[in-house]
């Protein structure tokens, strides 16, 4: 994947004081954003839509978004969007699991447990089923479930509560033969709160494995090996071994945000500050764009072109992407 050499900003900057991953679906781009997380806004948290079967066919006009999702006060985060059979998922920190049907209009199922899913994720090793973890309020265990191709939910693991913090998967990855997980406690693993089960698990459908006590954000598989953003700010490549090593200091806050673009080049986004750095064989790092903000930077793809989101510290969500592709 190479950057394009001209960018194209596609909003004017939307109230909103944190972001999650953008995902294309039906020709679509959908963002989920959060405002105040719920607490004292007057927005909620709500998810825009962008919808051109063209993509940017022109650069030079800002893009039409529609609201397709608001939610309340009370719903603290849309923290995930994800495809599962044929159909768009929205996970949320308080207000259960949102399905889109083909008509366009989200349906709304609770979780059978908790309160709060942070990620999910749907390998293609794993028979098309959905993993999510369930995290409960204060100091209750977290449950693992998987959601089958008939919407069904099985509880596949239970991870016990401390005293001391609420167990939260705040990230899931695949190498396709095993699922991985990081569980960390409060404020994505980097406030009070460490669980007895902090880390990085790796399920292979039979057994879980506890692996490192590095606490990740983000995950994904490229280059042959499995890499995870830390929330120490550090990207780290797991060995055949079982462990993890450092492949690069961001020196920022958190990798929260890992994305393989066109199979070609993986692209590392940070929070505290919000910067982007990508590598051609995950060896070799460098950074592409620092935002200047202490908020967070998630990249994706529409139509083949890279879509960057990225949150201001002023509560404002901004979008960009890039043509004109060079090296």
């Amino acid at each position: 994947m190479a950057f394009g050499i001209k960018r194209q900003f596609l909003t004017n900057g939307w109230d909103g004081n944190d972001v999650f991953a953008p995902l294309e679906y039906d020709n679509k781009l959908f963002i989920p954003i959060s405002n105040n997380e719920g607490a004292s806004s007057k927005n909620g948290c709500y998810i825009k839509m962008y919808n051109n079967k063209s993509g940017w066919s022109d650069v030079s006009k800002e893009p039409i978004w529609t609201d397709d999702l608001i939610l309340g006060k009370d719903v603290k985060n849309i923290t995930k969007l994800i495809k599962h059979n044929d159909y768009l998922r929205a996970f949320t920190d308080g207000d259960g699991l949102y399905t889109r049907n083909i008509s366009g209009n989200w349906e709304n199922t609770e979780y059978p447990s908790g309160v709060a899913a942070y990620d999910a994720i749907s390998p293609s090793g794993f028979d098309s089923d959905l993993y999510t973890g369930i995290s409960g309020e204060y100091h209750e265990d977290l449950n693992i479930w998987k959601i089958d191709i008939n919407d069904e939910w099985t509880n596949v693991k239970t991870f016990e509560s401390n005293i001391t913090g609420r167990p939260t998967v705040w990230a899931f990855g695949s190498d396709e033969d095993n699922i991985y997980l990081s569980i960390g406690g409060y404020d994505k693993g980097r406030g009070i709160g460490f669980t007895v089960n902090d880390g990085i698990w790796r399920y292979d459908k039979n057994t879980w494995t506890h692996e490192s006590s590095m606490i990740a954000q983000s995950f994904a598989f490229a280059f042959g090996s499995m890499f995870a953003g830390g929330n120490d700010g550090r990207i780290y490549k797991r060995h055949s071994n079982g462990s993890w090593s450092v492949k690069y200091n961001t020196s920022q806050e958190a990798v929260i945000s890992l994305e393989l673009i066109l199979y070609a080049t993986l692209v590392a986004g940070t929070e505290n500050g919000a910067c982007l750095f990508k590598t051609r064989d995950g060896n070799n790092w460098k950074i592409i764009e620092n935002f200047d903000t202490i908020g967070s930077a998630y990249i994706s793809e529409y139509h083949g072109k890279a879509v960057i989101v990225y949150h201001y510290s002023q509560n404002k969500i901004h979008v960009q992407y890039r043509y004109r592709a060079k090296e």
